[in-house]
C-alpha cells in the first residue's frame, strides 16, 4: 500500500473540524421538537374523541370503535403517545364487549408494549388489570394472578392511590372468582377505604358493587342490597348510566332470591326504564326477560308470558346466543308450569339449539385463546428484547461519548499511526465479519429449530388440555377398533379409569339390544367413507345404562383408501332423551284423542243423517222432502271430512283429491240419474282441515244444482270436476256442466237462494276467488290458496 503524506499544518484544522462536527451532532440529537399550534390542535381533537368514547352510553359500541380507530390513526400520524394508548384501550374494550377476547388481548398487549417501550406509567396498572379480567373470563386464573402481581409492583412503585385501588379491586374480583370470599371482602374494604380518602366516587362505587356481589354469593341478601344501594348512590352522582342500570338488576335479583317478588319486579322495571333510555336493545331485552321471570314466580302468567315473549323477541334480533338461550329457557319453564307441553317442547328445542351454539362459541373462544399463547409468549419475549435493547442503547450512547472525548484527546497521538492501524483493522474486521455471519447463520438455524419444537410442544399441550377437560369422552381408535387414547372424562361417564377403558372394545360399552344397530351404522360409514352419528344405550361399569350419542370420524389412508384411525366422541344425552320421550308420549296421546273425536263426530253425523232420512220418509210434502235431501248431502259432505281424517290417521291435513272422488260418488248416488255422466280430472293435493270442509260444501252445492236444474226434461249431460295447480301457491277447482246454462246476469252476490249465499260465504272463508262463465253450460272456477298456515 502506498504511503500517504499529510501536511502537519492542516492537522489543527482537522481536529477543529471533527470536534465541531461531533458537537453539532450532539446538539441536534439533544434538541426536542417544539409543539406547533397545529400539533396542539390535533392533540386537543384526539382527546375530544376519546372523551366521547369514555362517556358512558353516549354512543353505541360500533360508534365507539370508529372513534377509537380514528383517534389511533391521528395519534400515530403525530406520534402522540397518550392518544395511542387511550385509542388502543378503546378498541380493546370494543372487542371485549363483542366477545372477541382474542382480539381484545391482542390490543391490550399492544398497549402494554407501548407502556414498556416508552417507560410511560399513567394507565400502566389499568392495562395489567384489564388483561387479568380477560384471563378470568376464560378461567385462566394463573395468568390472571401473574398480571395482578405485575400491576401490584407498578402501583407500589408509583404510589398512585388510584393505581393501588385498581389493584385491590382486581384482587377482590380474583378471589371472588376463586371462591375465597374472606380475602375478596378484605380487598373490597381496602379499595373502599382508599376511594373514600381520595373522594373518588367511581372507584368507591366499584368497591361497594364488589362487596355487594360477595354478599349475594354468600346468601347475605340484605347486606348485598345495602352495598348495591351505596354503589348506586356513587354512580348516580357521576351519571354512569350503564352501571346504574346494572345495579338495579343486581338489587332486583337479591330481592328475588329473598322471595320478595313484588320488590324485585319494581327494581327490574326501573332497570328496564333506564336501559330503554340508553338504547342498548340487548340490555332492554334481558331486563324484560327478568321481569317475566319474576311475574312467573308471582303466578301472574299473562304478564309473565308477555314480558318473556317480548324480551326474547328483542334479544333474538342480536347475535348473542347466551342471552337468546336464556330467554327461551325461561319460556320453557313458563310453558312447563302451564302444562303446555307442545310449546314447552318447541321452546326447549330452541333453547337447546342456542345452548349448543353458545357452547360451540365458548369452546371456539377458548381454543383461540389457547392458540394465542404463541402470540403472548412472543410479545413477552419482544418486551424483554426491547428492555435489553434500551439498556444496550444507553451503554452505546455512553460509549460513544467516551470515545469522542478520547478521540479529541488522543487525536494528535494516533493520527500519524492511522494507516498502520487501518490496515490491521481491515483484516480484523474482515475476519470478524466472516465469523459474525457464520455465527448469525448458525444462531438463526438454532432459533428456527427451537421455535419449531416449541410450537409443536405448545400445540400438543393445547389439544391435550382441551381433550382432558371436556365433559364428553374422546377416544382415538386404530384400524382394528382398539382404543389408543381415551380422555379422563370416561371415569365420570362410564365409571372406568382410562387404563381400563383402553382394554374395552366399543361394543363392550353398548347394551346388547343396540349392538346390531351400531354395527349397521359402522358398516354404512365404512361403505360411504363419511363420518357417522348414532344414538344408543350405553353400559356403565356398575351395570347401569344411560342414553348416549356417538360421533365417529374415520381417517383414511389417501393412497390405499383403508381406514387407519378413527376419532370417537361420546356424549350423555339422557336428560334430552327423557324430555323427548315425555313430549312424544303427550303428542301421541293427543293424536289418539283427536282421532277418537273425529270418529265420534262421524258417527254422530251418521245418526243425524239417519234421523233426517226417517223424517223425510214420514213427510208427504215434496218441497220439504227435497230440503231434507239437500240437508242430508251437506251433512254427508261434512261427515266425509271426519271419516277421511280418522282413516288417514292425520289430524291436521286431508288428501283433497281422495275426498273429492268420494264426494262426487256420494252426490251422484243420491240423485241416481244414469243419463248424467260424472267426469273427474283431479291431481293429488293435500290441504288442511280448515280448507277441505268449505271446498267440499261448495262442490256439493254446485253438483246438487247441476243435477236439479242443468238438465231439465230428463236430458243427458256431463258434469266435470277438475283440480289443477294454478300457481306455486294456489290451486284451481273447476265444476262445469254442459246443460242449459245460467240465467243472464246471474251472480251469487245478487241471488237470494240459500245455496248461493252458502257458496259466497264459503268462498270468502277460504280466501278464494270465484269466477263464473256461461259458455256451453255453466262453469264455476274457484282459485284458492293451499297450506296457508
Amino acid at each position: 500500500m502506498a504511503d500517504m503524506h499529510i501536511n502537519p499544518k492542516i492537522v489543527p484544522f482537522l481536529i477543529f473540524f471533527i470536534t465541531g462536527s461531533i458537537s453539532c451532532l450532539q446538539v441536534v440529537s439533544a434538541t426536542e421538537k417544539t409543539d406547533s399550534s397545529a400539533y396542539k390542535k390535533e392533540v386537543k381533537y384526539i382527546d375530544s374523541l376519546m372523551q366521547l368514547v369514555n362517556f358512558h352510553n353516549a354512543f353505541r359500541i360500533d360508534t365507539n370503535l370508529a372513534l377509537s380507530e380514528e383517534a389511533l390513526k391521528r395519534s400515530l400520524a403525530i406520534h402522540y403517545l397518550r392518544g395511542e394508548l387511550m385509542a388502543t384501550g378503546g378498541i380493546s374494550s370494543y372487542h371485549s364487549s363483542t366477545g372477541n377476547l382474542y382480539k381484545s388481548l391482542e390490543f391490550l398487549f399492544s398497549k402494554l408494549e407501548k407502556h414498556m417501550k416508552n417507560d410511560y406509567y399513567p394507565g400502566y396498572v389499568s392495562t395489567h388489570c384489564r388483561i387479568s379480567s380477560v384471563f378470568l373470563l376464560i378461567e385462566d386464573t394463573l395468568r390472571s394472578l401473574e398480571h395482578i402481581n405485575l400491576a401490584d409492583k407498578i402501583a407500589q412503585m408509583t404510589k398512585d392511590p388510584e393505581d393501588i385501588t385498581l389493584v385491590y379491586l382486581e384482587k377482590g374480583k380474583y378471589f371472588l372468582h376463586t371462591e375465597d370470599y374472606n380475602r375478596a371482602r378484605d380487598y373490597g374494604f381496602l379499595a373502599k377505604s382508599i376511594s373514600m380518602e381520595n373522594n373518588n366516587q367511581e372507584n368507591l362505587g366499584r368497591s361497594y358493587r364488589l362487596l355487594g356481589d360477595i354478599s349475594q354469593r354468600l346468601g347475605e341478601y340484605g347486606q348485598s342490597i345495602y352495598y348495591f344501594n351505596l354503589a348506586l348512590k356513587s354512580f348516580t352522582q357521576q351519571d354512569f348510566i350503564a352501571d346504574v342500570g346494572s345495579l338495579y338488576t343486581r338489587i332486583a335479583h337479591s330481592y328475588m332470591l329473598k322471595g320478595d317478588f313484588q320488590t324485585a319486579r319494581t327494581y327490574d322495571q326501573i332497570s328496564l326504564s333506564i336501559r330503554e333510555q340508553s338504547g342498548i336493545m340487548d340490555l332492554v331485552g334481558q331486563s324484560m326477560i327478568n321481569i317475566g321471570r319474576v311475574y312467573l314466580k308471582m303466578n301472574r302468567f299473562d304478564s309473565s308470558l308477555y314480558y318473556l315473549k317480548k324480551g326474547t323477541e328483542i334479544v333474538s334480533r342480536r347475535s348473542n346466543p347466551v342471552i337468546i338461550g336464556y330467554g327461551y329457557k325461561q319460556l320453557y319453564e313458563f310453558y312447563l308450569a302451564q302444562k303446555d307441553y307442545k310449546n314447552a317442547f318447541i321452546a326447549y328445542q330452541t333453547y337447546e339449539s342456542y345452548h349448543q351454539k353458545a357452547v360451540s362459541q365458548n369452546n371456539a373462544t377458548k381454543i383461540s385463546i389457547l392458540n394465542s399463547n404463541w402470540l403472548i409468549n412472543k410479545m413477552e419475549y419482544q418486551n424483554s428484547l426491547l428492555t435489553q435493547e434500551n439498556t444496550l442503547k444507553k451503554i452505546q450512547s455512553q460509549k460513544r461519548r467516551m470515545e469522542t472525548i478520547l478521540y479529541e484527546i488522543g487525536f494528535l497521538v494516533v493520527f500519524f499511526f492511522t494507516f498502520f492501524i487501518n490496515n490491521l483493522t481491515r483484516g480484523i474486521k474482515g475476519r470478524q465479519k466472516s465469523l459474525k455471519m457464520l455465527t448469525q447463520k448458525l444462531q438463526d438455524q438454532i432459533n428456527e429449530k427451537v421455535k419449531s419444537e416449541e410450537f409443536m410442544r405448545q400445540s400438543e399441550a393445547r389439544y391435550r388440555i382441551l381433550a382432558d377437560n371436556m365433559v364428553d369422552v374422546i377416544s382415538l381408535l386404530d384400524s382394528n377398533w382398539n382404543r389408543i387414547y381415551v380422555s379422563p372424562s370416561c371415569l365420570k361417564l362410564f365409571g372406568y379409569e382410562p387404563h381400563e377403558m383402553l382394554c374395552k372394545k366399543p361394543l363392550d360399552l353398548i347394551e346388547p339390544s343396540c349392538q346390531a344397530m351400531v354395527n349397521e351404522e359402522i358398516s354404512k360409514m365404512a361403505r360411504i367413507k363419511k363420518p357417522t352419528r348414532y344414538t344408543f344405550k350405553a353400559l356403565r361399569k356398575d351395570g347401569t345404562t344411560f342414553w348416549a350419542e356417538s360421533n365417529v370420524n374415520p381417517i383414511y389412508n389417501k393412497e390405499t383408501g383403508v381406514m387407519k384411525e378413527a376419532i370417537s366422541v361420546i356424549r350423555d344425552i339422557s336428560e334430552r332423551h327423557m324430555h323427548e320421550e315425555i313430549l312424544f308420549d303427550n303428542e301421541r296421546q293427543k293424536g289418539f284423542l283427536l282421532n277418537e273425536i273425529h270418529n265420534r263426530v262421524k258417527n254422530n253425523f251418521s245418526i243425524l243423517i239417519s234421523l233426517m232420512e226417517m223424517q223425510r220418509a214420514l213427510t208427504s210434502d215434496p218441497v220439504l222432502s227435497s230440503s231434507f235431501a239437500d240437508l242430508q248431502l251437506r251433512v254427508k259432505t261434512m261427515s266425509l271430512v271426519h271419516e277421511q281424517l280418522y282413516l288417514d290417521q292425520d289430524i291436521h291435513f286431508v288428501p283433497l283429491s281422495d275426498y273429492l272422488q268420494h264426494l262426487t260418488l256420494i252426490v251422484s248416488s243420491a240423485f241416481k240419474n244414469d243419463k248424467i255422466t260424472i267426469h273427474t280430472d283431479i291431481d293429488p293435493c293435500i290441504v288442511n282441515i280448515e280448507t277441505v270442509l268449505p271446498l267440499g260444501l261448495i262442490v256439493n252445492e254446485l253438483m246438487t244444482n247441476a243435477f236439479k236444474y242443468a238438465f231439465p226434461q230428463n236430458r243427458a249431460g256431463v258434469i266435470s270436476i277438475s283440480l289443477k295447480p294454478e300457481t306455486p301457491g294456489s290451486w284451481n277447482l273447476t265444476i262445469r256442466d254442459n246443460g242449459i246454462g245460467l240465467p243472464s246476469g246471474f251472480s251469487t252476490l245478487a241471488s237470494q237462494s240459500m245455496g248461493s249465499q252458502i257458496i259466497q260465504i264459503l268462498v270468502q272463508q277460504v280466501d278464494a276467488t270465484l269466477k263464473i262463465t256461461h259458455d256451453d253450460g255453466a262453469c264455476f272456477r274457484i282459485i284458492f290458496p293451499v297450506n296457508k298456515n
